[in-house]
């Protein structure tokens, strides 16, 4: 049995506060909204530029560090930056094909099934310590006792989104490789529809296991020492071109490089990096398409739509 779960964070949050911590922020998936300085997301003929999120962290969070990073782009551009984000991989991935947003941080996925469908563009993608790269994870709390994918039959499942490369398409991949479906390998799944989402529904035992993006564990692990010993990695993919930012086809030449130049820049200045801090790497790095060759291996291999 599959299902999302739009009051997963809430109801984790809640179970934290038990423990005379202070309360962090509450985030209502059920409830998202465009951001507050979003108009109506209709393509004019204004100096605008519209650029969608695809969160892969709770929103809360992803609005805090992309509106840092808008109000960076609209000084080095001169020109107005409109976010716009949305709760799913899925309806990010419209907006761009629809041209409604000029461009977008995306997961690794969408940016293959763009390109392939209508022409997206790659910007920059992140990189950290050197490595431009990541991995689908397969975790699990340190003391459950599972030790590899196959001990997860029978247990509760968390993917990330539909169209995830590490929260959905690897852990898709593992099932046929055995010749079986998510509904009957495990006792449930869920869709948590962010990275960091799925972590938490680990450690607070809501499900057995997850599959996650190694960028935003690794970050979770480094964020608190007390985070290192709670889960395990049982099971990690070979590595993929890191998530990216992209441009939609309709954006002129002209403006891409502008925009493209702006991210590079972003490790120039104090401002820049404390946003890429935000954002979990070192730098923003070109990379070539041939980058994203190992995703649409994987979409060949799971061989379905989402």
């Amino acid at each position: 049995m599959r299902r999302s779960i739009p009051y997963l964070l809430l109801a984790l949050l809640l179970a934290g506060c038990a423990a005379g911590s202070p309360a962090p922020e509450q985030v209502r998936l059920h409830a998202l909204e465009p951001l507050p300085s979003s108009q109506a997301v209709e393509p004019d003929d204004s100096d605008r530029l519209r650029m969608a999120v695809a969160s892969m962290i709770a929103p809360e969070k992803a609005v805090r560090v992309y509106m840092e990073l808008g109000r960076y782009l609209e000084e080095e551009l001169g020109q107005p930056v409109e976010l716009v984000q949305r709760r799913t991989y899925a309806e990010t991935y419209d907006l761009l094909r629809s041209g409604t947003v000029d461009f977008a941080a995306v997961c690794t996925n969408v940016y293959v099934m763009g390109n392939q469908e209508f022409g997206l563009e790659l910007l920059a993608s992140p990189e950290v310590e050197g490595q431009a790269t990541y991995r689908a994870l397969i975790i699990a709390k340190s003391e459950s006792g599972i030790e590899s994918f196959d001990d997860l039959r029978g247990r509760r499942f968390a993917f990330t989104d539909p169209l995830s490369t590490s929260g959905r398409l690897y852990p898709m991949s593992l099932l046929r490789q055995r010749k079986t479906t998510a509904d009957a390998f495990f006792a449930s799944s869920v869709y948590t529809y962010s990275h960091d989402n799925s972590i938490l529904a680990v450690v607070d035992g809501v499900v057995d296991a997850a599959a996650v993006d190694s960028l935003i564990y690794d970050q979770w692990v480094a964020s608190d020492p007390d985070h290192a010993g709670l889960l395990t990695v049982v099971q990690q993919s070979d590595e993929f071109g890191s998530p990216p930012f992209v441009v939609a086809p309709h954006v002129s030449d002209e403006l891409h490089g502008r925009l493209q130049t702006a991210l590079l820049d972003l490790v120039q200045s104090p401002k820049g990096v404390q946003i890429l801090q935000g954002l979990g790497a070192d730098r923003l790095v070109i990379l070539s398409d041939s980058a994203y060759d190992p995703v649409r291996a994987l979409v060949q291999e799971v061989g379905e739509a989402p």
